[in-house]
């Protein structure tokens, strides 16, 4: 696995794909999953944090709590689930270099279950907050994404509802 060195990266992606931020957003979306559920979350629906939080249309859309069903947004929200949808392959690179990132620093773990798990004193919601109105939506969308993939608990599940392959 090798990944673009960091002074070949335009500019533009190194800020704003950059591995330590997005590790953040990783672990506040393994964070909300833990919340959920008591336990880690499982590694393939990291792949989809990235491709919702970095695109505004999508992170903006998002319900404000978990009681809106993940099928039912993702019915009514047909034309952003496309745009989903295609963005997983195009951040699946950046996603997996913050993963490693995120394991490489000890903001994210894996445990013998083979799930994700983060340590809740290196981030909550609470704890990260920025003057920078942006990053905050991004890491409060991170954490609300890990609450509602946990609250559906089905992994195959969710990404057969985003038209993805488990």
């Amino acid at each position: 696995m090798t990944y673009t060195p960091w002074e070949s990266r335009p500019t533009e992606i190194a800020n704003l794909i950059n591995p330590g931020f997005c590790s953040l957003l990783l672990c506040s979306a393994v964070s909300g999953y833990q919340i959920s559920t008591g336990y880690g979350a499982p590694y393939a629906l990291m792949y989809l944090i990235l491709p919702i939080v970095l695109y505004p249309p999508a992170r903006r859309n998002l319900p404000k709590n978990t009681k809106t069903l993940l099928p039912m947004w993702i019915q009514n929200h047909s034309d952003l689930q496309y745009h989903i949808t295609s963005r997983v392959p195009v951040m699946f690179e950046y996603t997996r270099e913050s993963l490693t990132f995120g394991l490489q620093h000890g903001v994210i773990q894996i445990q013998d279950d083979g799930l994700l798990y983060t340590n809740n004193k290196v981030i909550s919601d609470k704890t990260i907050i920025t003057e920078n109105q942006e990053t905050n939506e991004c890491l409060l969308s991170s954490s609300l994404l890990g609450r509602w993939f946990g609250k559906v608990n089905n992994p195959s599940f969710i990404l057969t509802l985003w038209g993805l392959q488990p």
